[in-house]
């Protein structure tokens, strides 16, 4: 019962910060209300805390961020709650931890990329050819600051593989969860602007596409360096 009522505290905060930051619409919110509450039904708190975490960083870094430079944020739509979430969702019906874990760590990667990345002094090199310089917000174009971001996003996901390990029940060393999580974290995100400059950047492939891509992928690698 005390458990229901942490959860329930958490969502209630959750859906406050994405009314008050408006970063979601309403149909964003609800999908990813859905999202928690069958994953904290399915596998626990610990799971979902992950989850919450992922949530409560991007919330904040976006919002913070568009409000110090007094711009209008994206709001963002169930594609992009579905893109980002689908991996893990489904990771979590099949009981597939460190798949859930890589994915949700190559999201918040990507995202604390984009935002911090957008901000840089220095104008983004896109990823497939460094030596060109591109408008901020061109899709595959990185900065220092965003793979400095992307690297704290991964970290910041793997510590929690690494002390919640046991809430996952997954029979591994700690430590091995920490660097197939960050790994494939960083990974991900690095995944996610290749994608953007070889194929979203001619249209052959959609924001949301890339998303999902780029968290399978992380989601798979987090999966072969358990394996290894």
């Amino acid at each position: 019962m005390f458990v229901w009522i942490l959860y329930l505290l958490a969502l209630g905060l959750i859906v406050a910060l994405l009314l008050i930051s408006r970063s979601f619409n309403i149909t964003a919110i609800v999908m990813s209300i859905v999202f928690g509450v069958i994953i904290y039904t399915l596998r626990g708190f610990v799971w979902v805390f992950v989850l919450f975490l992922f949530l409560t960083v991007s919330i904040y870094a976006t919002y913070s961020l568009k409000k110090k430079d007094k711009k209008k944020h994206e709001v963002r739509e169930l594609d992009n709650v579905i893109s980002n979430g689908l991996v893990a969702f489904m990771s979590a019906v099949f009981n597939l931890p460190v798949m859930y874990l890589g994915s949700i760590s190559a999201a918040l990667a990507d995202t604390l990329s984009s935002e911090i990345g957008s901000h840089s002094n220095k104008s983004p090199r896109l990823i497939t050819n460094l030596k060109k310089q591109v408008p901020k917000g061109t899709n595959g174009g990185i900065t220092q600051a965003g793979i400095l971001a992307a690297i704290g996003g991964a970290g910041l996901i793997a510590i929690m593989s690494y002390f919640f390990s046991s809430g996952f029940s997954v029979v591994l060393s700690p430590t091995r969860m920490f660097f197939a999580v960050f790994i494939a974290g960083i990974a991900g995100s690095l995944i996610d602007s290749v994608l953007g400059a070889l194929f979203e950047n001619k249209h052959q492939m959609s924001n949301g596409s890339v998303n999902f891509t780029s968290t399978l992928l992380a989601a798979i690698i987090a999966k072969i360096i358990i394996l290894i």
